[in-house]
């Protein structure tokens, strides 16, 4: 017998064993199995899980079997786990690529299709591919991309690249998010996806021409040293451009800042009247690409990313919402450090404490109790977006309470509970 199968025996064995001394109901392999299922049901996290395991194993008798980790339960149902091979087909179901006789085989030897897909062999696909030339309407309006000044200036810099139409022209886009949701917020996954600006607009964004180029995964965000992740891409990249003669783009001259993190005890330092000094602290590894220097608009931030975050961050300082609010101890030593509002140097002698502080005068006016309710809701029934709640809310009060339908000091306080600040 194989290793694997002596593995195999060996914990269907144990797993027959009972939970614990004098149980006949369960197994240990039946426990884990069911446990699990109810884990991938219910959506649970890694530590939530391991949680139960703890709080079952001091339920029951000492010396049972039940994992006291979660580490422990997974190693122990891996035993149960297969491998599986995936294999190439002909897209018209003649042969599959395996064997010594058509693994390796680039071309079905029955129908003459190619194994790999390519945007040119399908007619269809191939006239959309130039469709930005032949397809779209040249009236000087914003309609495809190819109406922008970035394809134009490019199409002027490299007529090599504008005189054969079939060229691809391609947009990256990258964005991290937690494939867990709140399961488990200590993970990372980013997507780097290419977009082909050459088809039309109604199926530029289709899935089946987007290609996943890479998956950047981690237990954290690689932040400003994704750039080392980047390169296989911009190697393919420069692949790509070799059909176009041409020097590789030098490093950008004359840059003095040094590409490392910044020590925790390097000081910010403020240069006055130095238009020389380089306003970012990072080059992207994009530079390296001949062309990348001749892009007017090199990176788009997403409008969520600015509407809504940098809106939150500023209403939560305004407001002082704690949490949200960005003026603490830690800003304003930045600031000093780098030589703005000097005054504003919080104590950090003993309890770290803030100066009063205000845009126009000394001292800070502050409120609290009734007067900050009042602020509060001030605020919100004089804001554009929030205003129609307030009126459909004192509707639907005036149909839920029509004792009170004419008491309008009643129905104000009613109104104005739910809207309370916490």
């Amino acid at each position: 017998m194989s290793e694997d199968s002596n593995e195999f025996l060996k914990f269907v064995e144990d797993g027959d064993q009972p939970l614990y001394h004098g149980c006949d109901h369960t197994t240990e392999m039946n426990f884990l199995v069911e446990s699990f299922n109810w884990k991938t049901k219910h959506v649970l996290s890694d530590a939530c899980y391991g949680d139960f395991l703890e709080f079952i194993k001091g339920l029951l008798p000492e010396e049972n079997l039940v994992p006291l980790t979660v580490n422990n339960a997974k190693k122990t149902l891996s035993v149960l786990g297969m491998d599986y091979e995936k294999i190439h087909a002909c897209p018209n179901d003649c042969i599959l690529y395996r064997g010594e006789k058509y693994k390796e085989a680039d071309v079905c030897p029955g129908c003459g299709v190619s194994r790999f897909k390519r945007f040119y062999q399908s007619t269809k696909t191939a006239n959309n591919l130039t469709w930005h030339d032949w397809g779209r309407k040249k009236d000087k309006m914003m309609r495809h991309p190819a109406d922008s000044h970035t394809w134009k200036l490019l199409d002027s810099k490299y007529p090599e690249l504008s005189s054969d139409h079939r060229n691809l022209r391609l947009a990256l886009s990258l964005d991290g998010f937690n494939p867990h949701s709140m399961q488990n917020s200590m993970y990372s996954c980013w997507p780097v996806i290419l977009v082909t600006y050459n088809l039309p607009p109604w199926i530029c964004m289709k899935r089946k021409f987007m290609m996943l180029t890479l998956l950047i995964s981690g237990p954290k965000q690689p932040g400003n040293d994704i750039d080392v992740y980047l390169q296989p891409l911009k190697d393919d990249s420069k692949l790509l451009w070799n059909g176009i003669e041409g020097e590789v783009l030098a490093r950008v001259e004359g840059l003095n800042y040094e590409f490392r993190k910044r020590e925790e005890s390097t000081p910010y330092v403020r240069i006055v009247d130095d238009q020389d000094r380089p306003w970012w602290k990072k080059k992207s590894v994009f530079f390296q690409l001949e062309y990348w220097k001749d892009i007017p608009v090199r990176h788009n931030l997403n409008v969520m990313h600015i509407e809504k975050n940098c809106c939150d961050s500023i209403i939560g300082m305004l407001l002082n919402i704690s949490g949200k609010t960005k003026d603490g101890v830690a800003a304003c030593l930045d600031m000093v450090a780098m030589g703005i509002k000097t005054e504003l140097l919080p104590d950090v002698s003993g309890k770290r404490t803030l100066p009063l502080a205000s845009l126009n005068s000394p001292t800070m006016i502050s409120i609290y109790g009734k007067e900050m309710e009042q602020a509060h809701l001030c605020i919100l029934q004089n804001t554009k977006d929030v205003g129609g709640f307030f009126s459909e809310h004192m509707e639907l009060l005036k149909l839920l309470h029509p004792r009170f339908a004419k008491d309008e000091k009643w129905l104000k306080d009613k109104q104005n509970r739910p809207f309370r600040p916490g």
